[in-house]
């Protein structure tokens, strides 16, 4: 997502950029297969970052967009990092580009293909994200199993098809998930739990009906692909309702969002 919007930035702009994160790490998606994103050109950036012939700006969410594109206007041949860079409106403008950027590679749609259930009317994607949400921003989106058990209810409930027709699909960064708890709390529904890597995962969650998971870029990117309805759990006490991708994306104020 930070990325994307520093493209959205360039390409209205006509410069040049490469993601040095996608150049050696999370080698799932299109864009890993340009001629600019590999690890010779990482180390060399990160080299020449290193050594200052190549100036690092770093933009934090309290930054104002005027500082931001006064910088960036001012300087060539930078790296840029930070949680400031946001520029929404850009964003949804080439957001067809930043989707096919972002394909997933032909074997990762494989795996996921084989993972999806074929005899299912809807398909519910539930991301379940603890790990290090445990202490971001002191816990506050960090859910046991009933929060998430409870929306995954309200969705089912929500569905308008019957219970015996819906997959729930379960991916998480907790390899202690309990399991069983889903499975009795749902014994009408089909929950699967594919356990794929980070990759994989959101390919799968980006095929989903409908999302559900604490305030996250992970699962708002798995919206972005088709702008899937996608409901946040911001407390404990919720009722569903879904909002759309590009919903969340005209909210430019939002900079005390998450930073995944």
């Amino acid at each position: 997502m930070q990325y994307a919007h520093m493209y959205a930035y360039a390409r209205e702009h006509n410069r040049r950029t490469v993601s040095l994160r996608f150049a050696y790490k999370y080698r799932y998606f299109r864009i890993c297969k340009s001629r600019w994103h590999n690890f010779f050109v990482y180390v060399a950036i990160k080299f020449l970052a290193k050594i200052r012939l190549m100036r690092v700006l770093s933009f934090e969410m309290s930054v104002p967009y005027s500082v931001i594109e006064k910088s960036l206007h001012e300087h060539d041949n930078v790296v840029v990092e930070g949680w400031g860079i946001r520029f929404y409106d850009l964003f949804m403008k080439y957001r067809d580009e930043i989707v096919q950027m972002f394909a997933f590679l032909p074997k990762v749609e494989g795996v996921v293909q084989g993972r999806i259930a074929g005899n299912e009317d809807v398909r519910i994607g539930v991301h379940i994200r603890r790990g290090d949400y445990r202490r971001y921003l002191g816990g506050i989106y960090y859910y046991e199993d009933d929060t998430y058990i409870e929306a995954v209810r309200q969705a089912v409930q929500q569905a308008g098809v019957s219970e015996k027709s819906i997959g729930v699909y379960i991916c998480s960064n907790d390899p202690d998930i309990n399991k069983l708890s889903y499975q009795s709390a749902f014994p009408d529904v089909a929950v699967h739990f594919p356990s794929g890597n980070a990759g994989e995962d959101l390919c799968l969650l980006s095929k989903m009906d409908f999302l559900i998971g604490p305030p996250s870029t992970f699962s708002l990117v798995a919206s972005m692909y088709k702008d899937t309805p996608i409901f946040f759990i911001k407390e404990k006490k919720m009722h569903l309702h879904y909002k759309r991708f590009s919903d969340y994306m005209r909210y430019d104020d939002s900079r005390s969002g998450d930073n995944e």
